[in-house]
């Protein structure tokens, strides 16, 4: 046991206390808004009285049950049923916070694939728009299946998407678990690196995105898992070539991850893991093989057209900047078990890490705030904390010392991760806040004015193009092969003669472009006589100018007096 036979002499008065306080806290929250007088609503606030009350109710249950009168943080370090329940009531109640503040999250982006898959179910091809050369401007080909899915199923492929990257957040806290226990972890180093990796909240922000970004963490996770169990052991690898095809199927980025985590096994390599690894490639290439003959075929190369249109030289220093501020706390400690010959799969996270390092200082920032780049490596991060903050522990001899220890080490890793917690909260909910009262109503003004043949050009192509149905030219390029490849041109999107142009101003006023190519469309849009501004809509950071050939149905004057929707 790791604390021996320690006992609170006041622990059962302690543990009355808590849970009578707890119950009135979280009672408390709940009537909040009754005793003030106001409308009963939660909020984050709130939920997190509630949250708390609970919480410490249970520390209390926990320590009145137990014979040594330790509470849940304490419990980590107990063996058996106990210290495992203790890990997933904390584990649940992080998962539960996070969910609740991200819980109206979306990024525009998940309607790229919504609409190819609405046009593949009507089409029966994956376009972008149904009658052009189909151009792969989504990156997600398994999400995409899902999305089809639930649209052939009559269900919201938004909600189903969410709902699928909960149970993927909650099965990668489960496989967390089992990569610590065999990179070294013992029970307590398993458990801290499952709550560090919950208490992160940039995994529940992404869930709740409508994108495909945490599957593709469950599958790092698991490949992880089945390369050190099969290829570093020298075992036939079929689990490995089955994740490894599941990442293949999901981000154009992942044949990176799976490159990083063999390189330790080509540079050291023992006789049987080059005989697996050379298998693993074998049927990785056979069973993908079928897949990228399909790409080559439909889209005329292998590489998505989002890789062009996302890869920017040098300037994704910010997304690093960001990464190395979660990481270094537990960087150093697990360095230094790495440094003492630690497990072989710390060599695999850590040249992961360092890869996703160098390949992130070359992604556009806006496409991967929060985090999201670096998700699939951050898991094994989380792993090979457990393992250091297991030793930091170890290494204190007494055990009272060593019980304070912990809970102090615990209680700063959460109150660390889930700092940016409130930021991310406020993000979310303008972002969401937004959409409703700028893209949605433009889609939809524009789906009453305007067919699926007429044009619309736009950088935000994700709930716009989707609600309006219009044949879309995406500015930014992530469905627009020429300006992927060869950069943006106004007078290529002109020369299709749009009949709607969706630009972005950071004032409602005065017309300020957010980038460089919103600058050029507005030059270019005041040379043409037949699109007028129709109206103003405020999202959150910016504004979306709205130039039409026809008036929309929002009252607009045709005298070029637009009107403006506020945010």
């Amino acid at each position: 046991m790791l604390y021996g036979n320690v006992i609170h002499p006041t622990g059962e008065r302690l543990a009355f206390f808590e849970i009578i306080a707890g119950l009135l806290l979280a009672a408390f929250g709940v009537a909040r808004d009754l005793l003030s007088g106001g409308p009963p609503s939660i909020g984050l606030k709130q939920f997190l009285l509630v949250l708390a009350g609970l919480l410490l109710a249970a520390d209390g249950l926990v320590r009145w049950r137990s014979r040594l009168r330790a509470g849940l943080f304490e419990h980590l370090g107990v063996e058996g049923a106990a210290g495992a329940r203790a890990t997933w009531i904390l584990a649940l109640a992080l998962l539960a916070l996070q969910l609740f503040a991200f819980q109206h999250y979306v990024v525009d982006d998940a309607y790229i694939t919504f609409r190819y898959a609405k046009n593949a179910l009507t089409t029966g091809h994956v376009t972008w728009n149904p009658g052009e050369r189909p151009v792969e401007g989504y990156s997600n080909f398994l999400w995409l299946l899902l999305s089809m899915g639930a649209m052939r199923a009559g269900l919201d492929p938004l909600l189903v998407s969410k709902l699928v990257s909960v149970v993927a957040l909650a099965a990668s806290a489960f496989a967390v678990r089992r990569l610590a226990s065999r990179a070294g972890a013992g029970a307590l180093g398993s458990r801290l690196a499952v709550l560090v990796f919950l208490a992160l909240p940039s995994f529940a922000f992404w869930a709740m995105s409508g994108l495909e970004t945490v599957s593709v963490v469950l599958f790092s996770l698991l490949f992880l898992e089945a390369y050190d169990d099969e290829v570093a052991r020298g075992r036939m690898p079929w689990r490995s070539a089955v994740w490894a095809m599941f990442l293949l199927l999901s981000r154009p980025e992942t044949p990176l991850f799976l490159v990083l985590v063999a390189l330790p096994s080509v540079l050291r390599p023992g006789r049987g893991e080059w005989k697996s690894l050379a298998v693993l490639v074998g049927l990785v290439m056979l069973a993908s093989a079928p897949y990228f003959a399909w790409k080559l075929r439909a889209f005329g190369t292998v590489l998505p057209n989002t890789l062009s249109a996302k890869a920017r030289p040098l300037s994704g220093f910010k997304l690093v900047v960001e990464a190395y501020r979660f990481v270094f706390p537990f960087l150093l400690p697990a360095l230094l078990v790495l440094a003492r010959g630690g497990h072989r799969l710390h060599r695999q996270i850590w040249f992961a890490f360092a890869g996703y390092t160098l390949a992130a200082l070359n992604v556009a920032p806006h496409v991967a705030h929060y985090l999201r780049f670096f998700l699939p490596v951050l898991g094994g991060v989380a792993v090979a904390s457990g393992v250091a903050l297991e030793h930091l522990v170890r290494s204190v001899e007494d055990a009272r010392a060593r019980q304070r220890v912990l809970v102090a080490v615990a209680c700063t890793a959460f109150a660390f991760l889930l700092a940016p917690i409130f930021e991310m909260r406020t993000y979310a909910e303008n972002e969401a806040r937004g959409y409703q009262h700028a893209h949605i109503p433009v889609g939809r003004l524009l789906a009453e004015a305007y067919g699926p043949t007429d044009v619309l050009a736009a950088s935000d192509c994700g709930l716009v193009p989707f609600e309006s149905g219009m044949r879309t030219i995406d500015i930014w390029g992530l469905t627009d092969r020429r300006i992927a490849t060869h950069g943006f041109d106004r007078a290529y999107v002109m020369s299709q003669k749009p009949d709607v142009v969706v630009i972005h101003s950071m004032y409602p006023n005065e017309f300020r472009g957010r980038e460089t190519y919103d600058e050029a469309m507005y030059e270019a849009v005041r040379t043409e006589p037949e699109l007028r501004l129709r109206g103003r809509w405020g999202f959150f950071g910016y504004w979306l100018w709205v130039y039409s050939r026809r008036p929309l149905a929002t009252g607009a004057p045709d005298d070029g007096s637009a009107p403006i929707f506020f945010f």
